[in-house]
């Protein structure tokens, strides 16, 4: 009896152990579990703050090249307002800053002004807005001139600068029109020019005309 009941405490031991060792095992693999699922939910912050992060990133930079663009784009347009389009694409084109010069013979150049632009027409008052509609006028007057240059039959002549109500333009300085320097290339140059200057007064009449304006044009040809 003595040897049963022994065997009997062994048995309930053992079984006491063993459900120890299932309910420890049972806690350890929900801390386990737990752990596991705050590191994974962890890695998803991490990768989605790494993803958040690179698309900042990505949109900045495009962001960045945009202005680029747009700098580049809007250095273009003032350079070739302000300089011949070959010259401008010089100093883009090569990057450089410094003296650019050539040497032309038989040049063609004239003057174009509206001498009683602001001698009669331009005035700084509350009407015009302090003269900001009155340069406006201007403005068009010049976008007009300029667009005349776009013709084909103008390709030989090129804008030089605007000072005020003068225009200036100069024939036989544009590389794509080639020139040998003969009377019959200085002709044909000096004839377009004048040409030119026919079309700027008829686009002056024009003006004139839509604005009720009476806009002269003055002009000088060397």
């Amino acid at each position: 009896s003595s040897g049963i009941n022994a065997e009997y405490g062994s048995v309930n031991k053992t079984l006491e152990e063993e459900k120890v060792n299932m309910l420890l095992l049972k806690e350890y693999g929900t801390v386990y579990l737990l752990m596991l699922g705050l590191a994974l939910i962890s890695l998803g912050f991490e990768v989605e703050r790494t993803a958040r992060v690179d698309f900042q990133q990505r949109r900045q930079a495009a962001e960045k090249k945009d202005q680029m663009e747009d700098f580049k784009t809007n250095n273009g347009i003032l350079l070739r307002n302000l300089l011949p389009g070959h010259v401008a694409e010089h100093f883009m084109g090569c990057g450089k800053i410094g003296l650019y010069h050539e040497d032309h013979y038989n040049v063609g150049v004239m003057f174009a002004s509206i001498p009683n632009f602001f001698a009669e027409f331009y005035a700084e008052n509350d009407v015009n807005n302090n003269g900001i509609e009155c340069m406006r006028v201007l403005n068009e007057i010049i976008a007009d001139f300029d667009e005349l240059l776009e013709k084909p039959k103008f390709n030989c002549i090129e804008k030089i600068k605007t000072i005020g109500a003068t225009y200036m333009v100069a024939a036989g300085l544009t590389p794509k029109v080639v020139y040998d320097g003969s009377e019959t290339d200085v002709d044909t140059y000096l004839c377009t020019l004048c040409e030119f200057a026919f079309a700027m007064q008829d686009c002056i009449k024009r003006i004139n005309k839509h604005s009720f304006n009476n806009f002269q044009l003055r002009m000088g040809i060397n």
